[in-house]
């Protein structure tokens, strides 16, 4: 698995005529193209490193990745919108999760907690997502604008409001999947 965040960029979100913006497009985008990164990554460390010809054939770290299977993409935006892979994860885990715990999470049986859990779980992913992405943007303004003392001043703003941002969240919806029992 691989984890990716990506921006507001005319690579993943083009703003024509001919290529609408559909819901997760970026994100689908991004995602269709990490498995065959990983594959030339290892054909040029299988070149460079085992001095492998690519024609004959995947080298050794080739053979050894596609031991993994297809490699999958965990891929946030800017929208808080996830990539298929990182949807079928969160299934998976939440089903996982709703079998062993939901009498603990309060649920009437486990379906309903799936639901309870997934819906916890994609909130705590996308609130993050954005929350990064914000300060990515924060990071790269304060670069462009190349004053440190306001850079400076924004992130301990920042740090701040991430930290106050964070307590409002963790009183209101528990520190994790499932409600704080008073612990």
């Amino acid at each position: 698995m691989e984890l990716k965040c990506i921006n507001q960029c005319k690579t993943f979100f083009p703003q024509t005529r001919t290529a609408p913006d559909r819901r997760c497009s970026g994100v689908e985008k991004r995602a269709s193209t990490i498995h065959r990164e990983y594959v030339k990554k290892a054909r040029d460390a299988d070149a460079k490193y085992n001095h492998h010809d690519p024609s004959g054939g995947p080298g050794p770290v080739g053979r050894r990745l596609e031991e993994f299977g297809q490699i999958k993409a965990l891929v946030t935006g800017p929208r808080a919108e996830c990539s298929a892979d990182l949807h079928s994860l969160v299934s998976s885990v939440a089903d996982t999760a709703a079998e062993r715990s939901w009498r603990r999470v309060g649920a009437r049986n486990p379906k309903e907690a799936k639901a309870i859990i997934s819906d916890r779980f994609f909130r705590t992913i996308g609130l993050n997502a954005i929350r990064e992405n914000a300060a990515q943007m924060r990071f790269a303004l304060g670069i462009s604008l190349s004053d440190g003392r306001a850079a400076a001043s924004r992130r301990r703003n920042g740090r701040r409001m991430f930290e106050s941002m964070q307590e409002e969240y963790q009183s209101r919806y528990g520190c994790g999947p499932y409600p704080s029992r008073g612990d």
